[in-house]
């Protein structure tokens, strides 16, 4: 009954499935370490930039995730480059839009959100920028059928946090900037992972496939085959990750001041609430390459 169950889900569910289950695994290990070491006062703030990680991530990137997916699906190796350099093309310019946006306004997020700790800001702008290319790379790996490189993303992203907050704990002696700056490094340790064997792979197909588009001369990157519907996914992404996201940073904005842990805790009961929709994302990713 199980097999039977597993055979009709879209190929690569399972896969992309055990990634997730390290991802949440190494996600709560990293709550409680942080709840433990940091206190519930100071790790409302770590809370509130991983609370932010999620807003942005699925908010602003995953719609370039979704869309470099469906068109590399449809794409034979050598039109894969007029996709993945427009693709980072977008990518890059939202993350850099974001950065500006985030600069301005860093006085604000430092005081009201991150309790005055600068620290958490650079870490914020390093997930801006890790989030940014590990959605990328995700949508590549799910539009070539790497679903395998595609759940070590989550392996890398989860295992990696708690192996930097080990590094860190080494050399840092500040707490809060050791799970901060763990938060953002993070995601680079998922490209990385996911991105392990994949140049090797390519190396040994070189004799017999045609030189992909991705390193063919001359070649320019055509925007339009991702931005029109780009806009009208960042609308309805960014709308539905600001109903999920926003609570945890509304708490902390309305907490009084005998409150400031409250929006710790907030934000680790919606973790534990949101498991189903963490898990479902299996789904997504290996279905939509299909459409």
């Amino acid at each position: 009954m199980l097999m039977r169950i597993l055979d009709r889900l879209p190929e690569g569910t399972v896969a992309v499935s055990g990634g997730l289950l390290v991802n949440g695994l190494a996600a709560y290990t990293f709550i409680t370490l942080a709840s433990r070491d940091l206190g519930a006062a100071a790790y409302t703030p770590v809370g509130l930039l991983w609370a932010l990680s999620f807003l942005l991530g699925p908010g602003f990137f995953q719609p370039l995730e979704q869309e470099t997916a469906r068109v590399i699906a449809g794409r034979s190796a050598n039109g894969l480059g007029s996709v993945i350099r427009p693709a980072a093309i977008l990518g890059g310019s939202l993350a850099l839009a974001l950065a500006v946006v985030a600069v301005v306004a860093a006085p604000w997020i430092v005081d009201s959100l991150f309790a005055g700790q600068g620290i958490l800001f650079v870490a914020l702008l390093l997930v801006l920028v890790g989030l940014g290319t590990g959605h990328l790379v995700r949508g590549v790996l799910a539009g070539l059928g790497h679903f395998g490189g595609y759940a070590r993303y989550f392996i890398g992203d989860g295992i990696g946090r708690l192996l930097l907050v080990g590094i860190g704990s080494l050399v840092l002696t500040d707490d809060v900037a050791v799970y901060g700056l763990a938060v953002g490094g993070a995601p680079f340790l998922g490209v990385a992972a996911a991105l392990t064997g994949r140049r090797s792979a390519a190396r040994g197909s070189e004799a017999s496939q045609p030189v992909p588009g991705i390193v063919a001369p001359g070649r320019r990157a055509e925007l339009g085959a991702l931005a029109p519907a780009m806009g009208f996914l960042l609308v309805a992404s960014v709308s539905t990750a600001i109903v999920l996201n926003v609570s945890p940073l509304t708490v902390e904005l309305l907490a009084g001041p005998t409150q400031r842990e409250e929006a710790g805790r907030f934000l680790n009961a919606l973790l534990v609430a949101r498991v189903p929709l963490f898990f479902f994302q299996a789904v997504q990713a290996s279905l939509l390459p299909k459409l």
